[in-house]
């Protein structure tokens, strides 16, 4: 009898009118139709009102508040409208042939001084050398050049284009004449009180330099003034 090398083949089974799903696969299947059929319940969200404060508000005015005691923040801005005057009045070259200046006026030591600013502020933090007094700044504008055919009809050669409110500034010490003991100190930040011993300062006075309270001008940008 003859061998064959013939490989019996294996016919493969009939498929059945459902396919086979593995059971992986089936799992996901039945899942997505739980999830289909399910009811989500959202809730419903209210939207927060918001409001973005204008670059300018288009009004010739200066205002200022005070910070500290040595410390005035000043905010200024002209209309385009006065603008116009101006270039109209004096040429259309006007601003390029003046510059702003901030004129402080300490009404309460009976003082005034200047402040040379440029035309890329609209704010200024200001360092006085005084404390509980009464201020008011004016925003003018004075000529660059003293070969320019601009002048102004005032005894200073100054444009003065508008006048700020009158503030006046804190106190700088403690309202007491001797110390007994320690003192509670508040951080208005935090709201941490901390107890300081103060039985070995000579004066009140020193109390300020013992704690380094005029370090408020770290972080912010200043005009430091000694008069």
């Amino acid at each position: 009898m003859e061998q064959t090398n013939e490989k019996k083949i294996k016919k493969p089974r009939a498929s059945s009118s459902k396919s086979a799903i593995p059971a992986k696969t089936k799992a996901n299947t039945v899942s997505k139709k739980i999830n289909s059929t399910s009811t989500v319940t959202t809730k419903k969200v209210h939207p927060v009102e918001y409001y973005d404060l204008p670059y300018r508000y288009n009004e010739t005015k200066i205002q200022i508040l005070a910070q500290t005691p040595h410390s005035i923040f000043i905010y200024w801005d002209i209309s385009d409208a006065d603008r116009e005057k101006m270039k109209k009045e004096y040429g259309t070259n006007f601003f390029n042939e003046t510059k702003p200046v901030l004129l402080v006026h300490n009404q309460t030591q009976n003082y005034s001084f200047e402040i040379e600013i440029d035309d890329f502020t609209n704010s200024w933090y200001l360092r006085t050398p005084t404390s509980s007094c009464k201020f008011n700044i004016e925003l003018g504008r004075k000529r660059i050049s003293e070969g320019t055919a601009i002048n102004f009809a005032s005894s200073d050669n100054i444009l003065h284009i508008s006048s700020s409110n009158m503030i006046e500034s804190p106190n700088d010490h403690i309202l007491k004449d001797t110390l007994k003991g320690p003192l509670l100190f508040e951080n208005v930040k935090t709201k941490s009180i901390e107890k300081r011993n103060i039985l070995n300062l000579p004066n009140v006075a020193e109390i300020y330099k013992e704690f380094k309270f005029n370090d408020e001008f770290i972080h912010n940008p200043s005009s430091d003034f000694r008069i």
